[in-house]
């Protein structure tokens, strides 16, 4: 079962920017980084609040974009 994993090395760009934290939202401020291809595609997000909520089976992404 060696033949089941493919993997690449590939460069992207890494975005860091606060989130949050402001009255509208009520929401705590964190740092969120975003990844992008070299094109401009997003890729992926990590926000730590979703993160930690997924853990817990309490959120979704769409929930905290702001």
């Amino acid at each position: 079962m060696q033949n089941d994993i493919r993997a690449k090395l590939i460069q992207v760009i890494e975005v860091e920017h606060l989130r949050g934290g402001d009255e509208t939202s009520g929401l705590p401020a964190r740092w969120v980084k975003t990844y992008w291809d070299l094109k401009g595609n997003f890729l992926s997000e990590n926000d730590p609040l979703v993160e930690e909520l997924n853990r817990k089976g309490t959120a979704t992404t769409e929930t905290f974009r702001r």
